[in-house]
């Protein structure tokens, strides 16, 4: 508060500097500020309205004049029966309102081509993983079709070696045993 910038009299100073610190001021600023944070049309012309701007606009050598309600229409946001910026004054010209809706459609038109584009894509994209998901079953389930058939052929054989084994013992064990009287019989 001491030290002023330079051209700014003392007394202005300490003036500004008690008025930006006063709590009018302060909730003046908090409300401004939030009114501009709702704005979506940003206002890039300094002091000069957009309408003072339509008027005061250069026209180059190689561009046609444009009238006023054509610059609107292309350049805010198309609201029925209305300019925006411009209040109830004039209206927009209906054959630019098709215009700029017949644009709309054809960026909407696009869009849908390519994304039906991209879905086909996709899709096929999808139809490759299921044949080669497809092929991969196949493979596996002739895989333990095989593993399967050679488990049983397994264990055929070492049944079939564990029988002829028990058979071999019984004829073995029969002749090695003599007859003779029972042990229990004593």
């Amino acid at each position: 508060m001491q030290y002023p910038p330079p051209g700014v009299p003392q007394e202005d100073w300490n003036y500004l500097c008690s008025y930006f610190s006063s709590n009018e001021f302060k909730k003046r600023s908090a409300q401004n500020a939030r009114i501009q944070a709702m704005q979506n049309t940003s206002h890039v012309t300094g002091t000069k309205s957009f309408a003072r701007m339509g008027v005061e606009m250069p026209v180059g050598e190689n561009e046609a004049l444009v009238c006023e309600e054509e610059i609107f229409s292309e350049v805010l946001v198309h609201k029925s029966g209305y300019i925006r910026g411009r209040g109830h004054g004039p209206k927009p010209n209906r054959s630019l309102s098709k215009h700029h809706d017949k644009s709309e459609l054809e960026a909407a038109n696009k869009r849908a081509n390519e994304l039906e584009e991209k879905l086909n894509a996709q899709q096929q994209d999808m139809e490759v993983i299921k044949a080669t998901q497809k092929a991969t079953n196949e493979i596996l389930q002739a895989s333990m079709e095989q593993m399967q058939g050679a488990t049983e052929n397994a264990a055929n054989e070492i049944l079939q070696a564990l029988m002829k084994q028990m058979q071999d013992g019984r004829h073995m064990s029969a002749h090695a045993i003599a007859p003779g009287p029972d042990p229990l019989l004593w």
